[in-house]
């Protein structure tokens, strides 16, 4: 995954692979998808936050949008550090990292620009 990540930084792929253009929207979606299944492990969760936002600063630094691929990643990612917080089911409390999937979907709900 950080190969991968590495790949999109500076030039690296258009100069390693002869590429005309630089990373786009479909590249950054698939690291940040792999960032997601990789939240699934266990043994993964400590470096896919800072996997996540370093791609996601690198597509708001190059004035890419995300869309609803990238929205599902990162809800998908802020959703497995849940397992690891307090989740009080008594009074229905929800944990930060579902508070910050509601407000992904929310965020995502309210863009009118945003197509499937």
């Amino acid at each position: 995954l950080y190969k991968a990540f590495n790949l999109l930084k500076h030039d690296n792929a258009k100069t390693k692979f002869s590429l005309a253009q630089d990373p786009d929207l479909l590249s950054y979606n698939t690291i940040l998808t792999a960032a997601a299944k990789c939240s699934k492990n266990n043994n993964a969760k400590k470096f896919i936050r800072p996997v996540t936002e370093a791609c996601l600063r690198l597509m708001n630094e190059r004035g890419i949008k995300g869309d609803v691929f990238t929205y599902n990643a990162r809800i998908q990612v802020a959703l497995a550090s849940s397992t690891t917080e307090a989740y009080d089911s008594v009074q229905g409390h929800l944990s930060k990292a579902e508070k910050e999937a509601i407000k992904l979907i929310d965020e995502l709900i309210s863009d009118p620009t945003l197509q499937p």
